[in-house]
């Protein structure tokens, strides 16, 4: 290892006494290219080139640095930074808990690991990840800024706020600050004083997953405004942005429109699909539709009923979806007796791993796109119930384009209104030939009949399910407080019902060019013109 000159180690010291880490890494640049070699140089290089989205060649120093300095912890966390940008998250995760292990006390793995977790959904961690840097770095902007933009998105708004002032205190351009004080302000009708914070923070330098969430509230503060046409440019803006990070990922492979369309090919191919094989009356019942269909409202209504418990948006069939590979459904469809079984048991596993307890009670499943898994539903919970949300197509893909969701497979058809639209008719075309096809319990539930008759639409819902209908299904808000919710519908379902209808209307002209798409399903749903 070369030796590095005391003049420049302290002065690197003393940019990050200062914070000032983009001196400090300009610094260590310097210093390697005069042939110093040390952990701490490579470490800050690499830092570098991961903020400009360089990740393989600051991976390269990373691993460098940890053969100079094995076992790390800041060198390991800085690996799990750079996995959480690449959109590795069960990577990054593992490789900051490591870090964390190796040194409890560092405050940057545990912000981090709440980066990770709040990208990937699980917000209750995520929370206790960022609080847990707050209290080791009561300096962290980031780490309040976390605490803040979680809590807004949960509803827990005097939280957020005491969170969020803390951090734009420390930093008035940390974007995870900005966007939970934003969010505070549109919820409690200020959307015009979001709108300072929000251009504050956006022109200045930004991740590209904060710039296209910042861009995506301040559509939603211009929403709220009435100023719809610059609403949806914020929007297109975030959604821009949002293609930008997944052309960085080098996502590739079959898109989730395309799997739609091969599996209800390969499906319409099989003749004489399996009946019943094993029946139980402890089969769960399915929420499926859409994303942005109310899906997650239904699930927290009937986990407030005593004797339900329910689970959101977990890769249950995990076990069974290698049967959607190509030419798989045709496989599934002539699997054994004992391999049926032992892929219940697997999916049995994943919601007692994710700390549900289903025995003796209805197991609710809420996964709005498991209506493009009804073929393996059916042979393996020949009895389960399946609950269909419909809600205006037009409001689906409108909310879908407005929301700004975690790196997934489905998020990269929403990053285009277009693109939108026909993933939802090709996963509608795919759940309505399956349901049409397999012998499954069905109830359709509309969303619109849900907001204007409560009492009625869940008694019908409860009566489909087999359960007592309770008074508990309306304090479904405090319920969703409780449990936490991870969807992008975390806001609306923590306060009171939320009439989401006809407001495709507002941007009617902007989403002119789709409508054609649409327009069979809004007519197949029954809704007008």
């Amino acid at each position: 290892m070369s030796s590095l000159e005391p003049v420049t180690l302290q002065a690197i010291e003393q940019a990050l006494v200062e914070r000032d880490i983009a001196r400090a890494a300009d610094l260590a640049e310097q210093a390697l290219a005069n042939g110093a070699r040390d952990p701490m140089l490579l470490n800050l290089v690499a830092w570098k080139l991961e903020e400009a989205g360089e990740y393989d060649a600051s991976r390269q120093l990373l691993d460098e640095a940890l053969s100079l300095s094995p076992g790390d912890p800041s060198i390991i966390g800085a690996i799990g930074a750079v996995l959480r940008k690449q959109g590795k998250l069960g990577d990054a995760l593992r490789t900051l808990d490591e870090a964390i292990k190796l040194d409890p006390t560092a405050a940057a793995p545990w912000l981090e690991r709440g980066m990770a977790l709040e990208t990937g959904g699980s917000l209750e961690p995520a929370m206790a990840s960022y609080r847990r840097a707050a209290e080791l770095d009561p300096q962290s902007a980031s780490a309040f800024g976390g605490v803040a933009a979680v809590a807004s998105r949960r509803g827990d708004f005097d939280v957020a706020l005491q969170f969020a002032e803390r951090a734009l205190l420390l930093d008035p351009l940390d974007p995870q600050g900005a966007a939970g004080m934003a969010r505070i302000d549109i919820e409690r009708g200020r959307a015009d004083s979001a709108l300072p914070i929000l251009d504050a923070a956006l022109a200045s330098n930004l991740s590209d997953a904060n710039r296209s969430n910042l861009a995506g509230i301040r559509g939603d503060a211009l929403d709220r405004l009435g100023r719809y046409a610059e609403a949806f440019d914020a929007y297109a803006e975030s959604k821009r942005v949002s293609a930008r990070r997944f052309e960085q990922l080098g996502v590739d492979g079959e898109t989730q429109r395309e799997l739609a369309d091969r599996i209800a090919s390969e499906f319409t191919s099989i003749d004489n699909w399996p009946g019943d094989v094993t029946s139980a009356a402890s089969d769960p019942a399915f929420i499926i539709g859409f994303p942005r269909s109310g899906t997650t409202l239904v699930e927290n209504m009937l986990a407030s009923i005593p004797g339900v418990v329910a689970l959101e948006e977990r890769p249950t069939l995990a076990a069974s979806e290698q049967y959607l590979g190509e030419g798989g459904l045709a496989r599934f469809a002539s699997a054994s007796a004992s391999e049926l079984e032992e892929l219940r048991q697997a999916y049995w596993q994943v919601v007692r791993a994710a700390g549900v307890d289903p025995d003796g009670k209805l197991f609710v499943d809420k996964d709005p796109l498991k209506g493009l898994m009804l073929p393996l539903i059916a042979r393996l919970f020949p009895a389960a119930r399946i609950i269909v949300m419909r809600r205006d197509p037009r409001d689906v893909v409108l909310s879908c384009f407005r929301s700004n969701f975690a790196l997934t497979a489905a998020a990269l058809e929403f990053t285009d209104l277009e693109r939108t639209a026909h993933h939802y008719d090709a996963v509608m075309r795919t759940q309505e030939a399956f349901l049409a096809a397999l012998p499954l319990a069905r109830h359709e539930l509309r969303y619109e009949a849900l907001v204007a008759d409560f009492e009625t639409e869940t008694r019908q819902l409860c009566d489909f399910l087999g359960v007592e209908w309770s008074e508990d299904m309306r304090d479904f808000a405090q319920t969703a407080r409780r449990r936490g919710v991870s969807t992008m519908s975390a806001t609306q379902v923590t306060k009171k019902l939320y009439d989401g209808s006809k407001q495709w209307r507002r941007y009617e002209e902007r989403l002119r060019p789709i409508l054609p798409i649409l327009d069979p399903w809004v007519k197949s749903f029954g809704y007008s013109a």
